[in-house]
């Protein structure tokens, strides 16, 4: 029977024999798998980070601005334009109208499913809820109730 202390030896000398071939490839399996698992944290290190969202302009800047583009208005249009503008940042519909005689003329509308529609359909203000508004200067409603029988 072979020496307990040779075969301890020769033992030794076949796992370090197979050690070292196996550690090099072992080093670069570890290595890879490494990097793999910190490839998400490297990316996210390597990215810049998102620009921050914008602050939330206030009605109060929003109304400064719209004021800001009517006074720099150098025409008619211009101004007007500025006033449709400024107006639909406050309601998901406007409509701008120009007095002209007895009638309201439809200049620009924002948030209808046909803006253009405005153009053409003039309001008379000699009678009528448009007349109303006009006369009192101030918000003027109608109630209608249809009945079907």
């Amino acid at each position: 029977m072979p020496d307990l202390k040779n075969l301890e030896q020769l033992v030794e000398q076949a796992v370090r024999a197979v050690l070292d071939e196996m550690l090099p490839g072992l080093r670069e399996q570890l290595v890879r798998r490494v990097m793999e698992g910190l490839e998400p944290e490297l990316a996210s290190l390597a990215a810049p980070p998102p620009p921050p969202a914008p602050a939330p302009i206030s009605d109060t800047d929003k109304l400064n601005h719209a004021l800001t583009t009517i006074q720099a208005g150098t025409s008619q249009v211009e101004i007007l334009d500025a006033m449709i503008e400024g107006a639909s940042q406050f309601a998901h519909r406007t409509a701008l109208f120009v007095v002209r005689g007895a009638n309201a003329v439809g200049w620009r509308a924002r948030g209808f499913s046909d803006n253009e529609a405005v153009r053409s359909s003039p309001l008379e203000l000699s009678e009528g809820l448009a007349a109303k508004a006009i006369q009192a200067r101030s918000l003027v409603a109608e109630l209608r109730i249809h009945v079907g029988l």
